[in-house]
């Protein structure tokens, strides 16, 4: 049986250089194929920045969040991947925009 789109999803050149770029001006953040399957995380982790939204809507604060993960990524990372996720959809959305979508 074979790998669908769905789970194999395609990445543009553009979006490769949205996510390298946010990993440029956020350090805490990375991307590796060999983790967590190339989603962004928490640099020498396994937690997504996706993860981290997640926590902030359940626990309501930055804090609070590095708290729920007792010691494992600290406030500045979880502000850092905040930081990510607000460039990345930002810098995605105007991508679409100039491309008259």
């Amino acid at each position: 049986m074979g790998i669908t789109a769905f789970e194999q999803p395609v990445i543009s050149d553009g979006i490769r250089a949205i996510v390298s770029r946010c990993c440029e001006a956020y350090p805490a953040i990375t991307v590796d194929e060999e983790i967590l399957g190339g989603i962004p995380h928490i640099a020498g982790t396994r937690v997504s920045v996706a993860q981290v939204l997640s926590r902030v809507y359940v626990h309501g604060s930055i804090k609070d969040v590095a708290a729920y993960y007792d010691g494992t990524i600290s406030v500045d990372q979880v502000k850092q991947a905040l930081a990510y996720a607000q460039v990345f959809i930002e810098s995605v959305c105007e991508r679409s925009e100039g491309n008259g979508r």
